[in-house]
C-alpha cells in the first residue's frame, strides 16, 4: 500500500495532536450522517412526488366535468371519497363502481367501462383484497360489453370471472346463483359467436345449478330452461328445445300468471320453435295469446305489437294461398 506526502503528514499530525484527531473524525461522521440525512429526505420527496404523479395519470383518462348536471353528484362521491380516503382505499372502489353503473345506465360504454377498471385496479392492488368482489367488477365489465354487443370481450371477462369463482373457496349461497348467471351469459355471448356446442356445455351447467339451487318448480328454474331451449334451436334440435320452451312457460304461468309480459315473450319464442317444426295453426293460435298480452301490458302502439302482426298476418296469408290450393297445414 502506498501512502503519499498527504497522507504522511496528516499521520504525523494525529501523532502530534491526537484530541485534534478526534475531532477532526467526529466532524468527518457528522458530515457523513448530514448528507446521507439530505439524501434520505431527497428520496422520499422523490416517492412521494412519483406517487402523486402516478394519481394524477391514473385520473387523467377519467375527465371529471363540472358542468354536467347529470352525472356531477356522482363525480363528487368520487372526488369526495379520493380526498377521504385516497386513490386506493376500497371506499373509493366501490364509488368508482357507482360511477360505473350510473354510465351504463346511460349508454356511455367508454365511460362505464373506465370507472369499473378503476374500481377494479384498486381491488387487484390490494393485498387484503376480496376474490369475489373481483368477480363481480370483472362481470360488470363483461355486462356491459355484452350489452353493446362486444361479444369476444364480454366473453374474455365472463371466463374471468368462472375462473376467479372455480378458485375462490369462499362461494356460498347467493354467490352460487352468481355462477350460474354467470354460466348463462357465456352460454349466450358463446351463442352469438355461433360456438353452439360449448354454449350448450355452459347452458347446461347453469341448469343443473338452478335445479340444485330452486327445484324444479321455481320461476327461477325457467331462465335456464329458456337458455338451453335457444341453444337446441341454434343446432336445429327443435323438439328438445320446444320441451324445454313448454317445461319454463309452464312454470311461469304457475308462478307469475299467464298474461304476465315474461310468459308472453316466451310464447313467442314457443311458436317460432313450432313453425320451425312446420306446426304453423299452433303456433299461430299461441302468437295470438302472446299478443293479447303485448296489447294489455305496453299499449296497441308498441313496435313488439307491430312485429307481432306482421308474424300473424304472413302465417294467415299462407294458410289462405294453401287453402285454395288444397293444401294442409
Amino acid at each position: 500500500m502506498c501512502l503519499n506526502q498527504r497522507d504522511l503528514n496528516q499521520a504525523r499530525s494525529n501523532q502530534e495532536n491526537p484530541d485534534q484527531a478526534n475531532s477532526n473524525q467526529l466532524d468527518n461522521i457528522d458530515s457523513v450522517f448530514k448528507v446521507l440525512r439530505l439524501n434520505f429526505i431527497l428520496l422520499i420527496a422523490f416517492f412521494s412526488a412519483l406517487v402523486h404523479s402516478q394519481n394524477t395519470m391514473e385520473d387523467s383518462n377519467y375527465q371529471f366535468d363540472d358542468n354536467n348536471e347529470i352525472a356531477i353528484n356522482q363525480e363528487t362521491k368520487v372526488k369526495q371519497s379520493i380526498a377521504n380516503f385516497g386513490h386506493e382505499h376500497f371506499n373509493t372502489a366501490y364509488a368508482w363502481v357507482e360511477l360505473g353503473w350510473f354510465w351504463e345506465a346511460h349508454a356511455e360504454v367508454e365511460k362505464s367501462i373506465t370507472c369499473f377498471k378503476k374500481a377494479l385496479a384498486i381491488h387487484t392492488k390490494a393485498a387484503l383484497s376480496d376474490d369475489l368482489e373481483i368477480a363481480r367488477i370483472n362481470d360488470y365489465i363483461g355486462n356491459v360489453y355484452h350489452a353493446n354487443r362486444q361479444y369476444q370481450l364480454a366473453l374474455d371477462y365472463y371466463l374471468l370471472v368462472d375462473k376467479l369463482y372455480e378458485t375462490d373457496q369462499k362461494v356460498i349461497g347467493f354467490e352460487k346463483a352468481d355462477i350460474a348467471i354467470n354460466w348463462r351469459n357465456i352460454a349466450r355471448v358463446l351463442s352469438e359467436l355461433k360456438q353452439y356446442e360449448r354454449a350448450l356445455e355452459y347452458a347446461k351447467k347453469a341448469h343443473e345449478s338452478d335445479l340444485q339451487a330452486y327445484g324444479s318448480d321455481d320461476s327461477m328454474i325457467a331462465d335456464s330452461l329458456v337458455d338451453l331451449a335457444m341453444v337446441y334451436n341454434h343446432l336445429q334440435q327443435h323438439e328438445k328445445a320446444l320441451q324445454h320452451l313448454t317445461i319454463a312457460i309452464s312454470v311461469e304461468e304457475r308462478h307469475l300468471g299467464k298474461q304476465d309480459i315474461l310468459v308472453a315473450e316466451h310464447k313467442v319464442l314457443q311458436a317460432d320453435t313450432l313453425m320451425r317444426l312446420g306446426k304453423k295453426e299452433t303456433a299461430l293460435n299461441i302468437y295470438r295469446l302472446a299478443l293479447s298480452t303485448y296489447e294489455k301490458e305496453v299499449g296497441p302502439e308498441h313496435r313488439l305489437i307491430n312485429q307481432l302482426k306482421n308474424k300473424i298476418r304472413n302465417i294467415e296469408k299462407v294458410n289462405k294461398r294453401h287453402e285454395k290450393l288444397g293444401l294442409n297445414d
